[in-house]
């Protein structure tokens, strides 16, 4: 299911993906943090489709997420000039604590980014091609391959992947799990050589989260 067209062209999602820190006050008042997240986002018209927001799976990270999905980059970027959106980003800033980088990809199916974000376990793949790699004819082949291999695998759920809109060297999986058991037996199994022939050309960078639609 594509979500938007325009003279019949599918335009992409612009979902942005925002790692960070959580600040005192959203540690002490996570619940009125939302609130007031969510309360703006009502506010930002019909281009803001959602807001995920959750933690990191890994360790003993205390790391938390924003995802927000945008019906397109227009919209977004059509609504970062209006008051409303200042309402938005200010108690988002304020639950963080210093700085951090956004991440905005674009996606072109609805029905399968949400279903990734609603899984159990959500995935997160930053692969970043090296210097002197050409993304097209190296890059593109192998994740084609991936794509292909997660739609065979039992416990992926879904699996959706597109270009980063910050950094043309960047490409963004977002993978929806059944488990954490099903996650490790795909990377230490059908999925590690595949990974390992792309890491001959990128970098490659992964982290989880659990998630909840708050919007």
């Amino acid at each position: 299911m594509n979500v938007f067209q325009r003279n019949s062209v599918v335009v992409p999602l612009a979902p942005e993906i925002i790692w960070f820190s959580p600040s005192h006050a959203f540690l002490q008042h996570p619940n009125d943090m939302l609130y007031a997240v969510n309360r703006a986002s009502a506010k930002n018209g019909p281009g803001l489709i959602a807001h995920y927001q959750g933690d990191e799976l890994e360790g003993n990270s205390v790391s938390k997420i924003w995802v927000s999905v945008w019906r397109s980059l227009d919209h977004h970027r059509d609504i970062m000039k209006h008051e409303a959106y200042t309402d938005l980003v200010l108690p988002m800033l304020e639950a963080m604590d210093g700085s951090t980088q956004p991440a905005q990809v674009l996606i072109n199916s609805l029905t399968d980014f949400e279903q990734a974000l609603s899984s159990p376990i959500t995935q997160f793949i930053y692969i970043t091609l090296r210097p002197l790699h050409d993304r097209g004819f190296e890059l593109a082949p192998l994740i084609e391959k991936l794509k292909k291999e997660m739609r065979c695998l039992s416990g992926c759920l879904s699996s959706c992947w597109g270009p980063s809109v910050e950094k043309d060297t960047l490409e963004i999986g977002i993978i929806g799990w059944k488990s954490v058991q099903d996650r490790n037996k795909a990377l230490h199994g059908p999925l590690q050589s595949m990974l390992s022939d792309i890491r001959q050309i990128s970098a490659i960078h992964i982290r989880d989260a659990v998630l909840t639609c708050t919007f």
